[in-house]
């Protein structure tokens, strides 16, 4: 899966993501067994319940595709 570098701008901090790239290295995506209260806009991850990765959009979590 790619992750392009305008679905991960809201979180960067410059380490170990080169947008030159679109690619993110070294990344730990954080694993959880249901989705959390949406609100925290850019935040990514795993849900282990279904197998899928999630990101918030600030009101809501949306699956990738």
């Amino acid at each position: 899966m790619t992750l392009y570098s305008n679905q991960i701008r809201e979180r960067t901090s410059g380490a170990g993501i080169n947008f030159g790239l679109n690619k993110l290295k070294n990344v730990v995506i954080e694993n959880v067994s249901s989705l959390p209260s949406a609100g925290n806009k850019g935040r990514i991850v795993f849900n282990l319940a279904d197998n899928k990765l999630y990101y918030d959009n600030g009101t809501e979590w949306i699956a990738f595709a």
